[in-house]
């Protein structure tokens, strides 16, 4: 299968990248080489590339920085989304869509299902949600994937900056009163491997297994470091005075997926281990 993958640079997209590879061909675009919010730029890379599907990565996924400037988050995340969509038309390419757990408000007691109500509380929630509408209402052949708490290699991530700031002596206020489900990269890309070719589309949860908050997952990754010494000084949201709001809970119902496909994504503890043994190796 020829796929092209968006947001090249990003941790899951080298985790898609490194998973797929070896039995597909991989075209991989960056902004250099196709700048989502350009559409005639999308229409041009795509119509040279005729990819059978598109795996849209790219994104702007800084949520405090989407919240000071709304019009860039839009930009990227919606219009950029709709660019994408529009040209995975044209071409007659399947498009998956990866999107997130903040679309979600956080107000339920239980994990989200795939068609419960969205209410997003920050810029970058609103710019994933119209992004997942733009794909949904453009391109029949669609999946939309959302994820939650994303780490890796690669890339920016929480793991990595508990840690930076660990080795440097700095101060660590985690926040306590937030539950999430943290998801290792390659648990996503290995979900989108046994996705591709089923002829399924629609909304899919894909996260790696298991819950916890900010501050426990803080906790495990400096126990697992050892850097447990290390102190933490939990917040609660009020404390933490974010530009953006985040969801009090926002853990996805995997349930659909693992049912679908036969297959159960391995704990985030688990991808938490592999991840600090690939950068003990780099």
């Amino acid at each position: 299968m020829k796929i092209l993958i968006t947001g090249g640079k990003g941790m899951l997209a080298r985790a898609l990248i490194k998973r797929l590879q070896s039995r597909h061909e991989v075209v991989i675009t960056g902004r250099e080489e196709m700048d989502v919010e350009k559409t005639a730029e999308v229409f041009a890379v795509a119509g040279d590339i005729r990819p059978e599907t598109i795996l849209h990565c790219g994104a702007w996924t800084h949520v405090d920085a989407c919240e000071s400037d709304p019009q860039k988050a839009f930009r990227i995340n919606a219009w950029g989304a709709r660019n994408v969509a529009a040209a995975a038309l044209k071409y007659g390419a399947d498009l998956i869509y990866f999107s997130s757990d903040y679309v979600f408000d956080g107000t339920s007691k239980e994990p989200y299902r795939e068609h419960d109500a969205k209410n997003p509380l920050n810029v970058y929630g609103r710019s994933k949600s119209f992004g997942e509408e733009a794909v949904a209402g453009i391109v029949a052949r669609h999946v939309i994937i959302r994820i939650s708490g994303l780490f890796g290699v690669g890339g920016a991530c929480f793991p990595e900056t508990i840690l930076r700031k660990a080795r440097l002596g700095e101060r660590l206020d985690v926040v306590s009163d937030q539950i999430l489900a943290p998801t290792y990269a390659p648990h996503v890309a290995e979900g989108v491997d046994r996705l591709l070719g089923s002829g399924l589309y629609g909304i899919y949860h894909l996260t790696s297994d298991g819950a916890t908050t900010w501050f426990d997952f803080a906790q495990e990754i400096l126990k697992l470091s050892g850097l447990a010494e290390t102190r933490l000084h939990p917040l609660n949201t009020m404390e933490s005075h974010r530009p953006a709001e985040r969801p009090r809970y926002s853990v996805l119902d995997t349930s659909n997926f693992r049912h679908t496909f036969s297959w159960s994504p391995p704990s985030w503890r688990a991808g938490l281990r592999e991840y600090l043994g690939e950068l003990a190796e780099s």
